[in-house]
């Protein structure tokens, strides 16, 4: 009976470091992207990456076109990362740089190191 109480006793303290260890590690935050595998490529220097998905965009009322129409296009506002948190930028009208210009919204790609900033440009 003492041999097993003394068993009893030496694996009770390290199950309850265990315990206490599992118990005390912070859950991991939502929307973070996995660790990046083994090899990944790295992203571009100078990139913008943000550790989480951004947020859906808010809703935006588009006032009426400044001056004659197709002259200016709306660009749709987004979602910057500031370092610690997304920061919403506002959509503004802006000169079409030629008649059949397009443009391509911003967009965050998640990649292996997190979501990586692809910003707006005309095509």
């Amino acid at each position: 009976m003492i041999r097993r109480w003394r068993v009893l006793a030496l694996a009770a303290p390290g199950s309850l470091v265990a315990a206490l260890a599992l118990a005390q590690a912070p859950p991991p935050p939502q929307g973070a992207p996995p660790p990046p595998p083994p090899g990944a490529a790295a992203p571009p220097p100078g990139a913008l990456v943000a550790p989480m998905a951004p947020p859906p965009p808010p809703y935006e009322a588009v006032p009426p076109p400044p001056g004659p129409p197709g002259v200016m296009v709306w660009q749709p506002g987004a979602w910057r990362w500031d370092g610690r948190a997304y920061v919403w930028v506002p959509g503004v009208y802006v000169h079409r740089p030629h008649r059949h210009a397009v443009w391509i919204a911003p967009r965050w790609v998640a990649g292996p190191y997190g979501y990586v900033y692809e910003p707006g440009h005309w095509r």
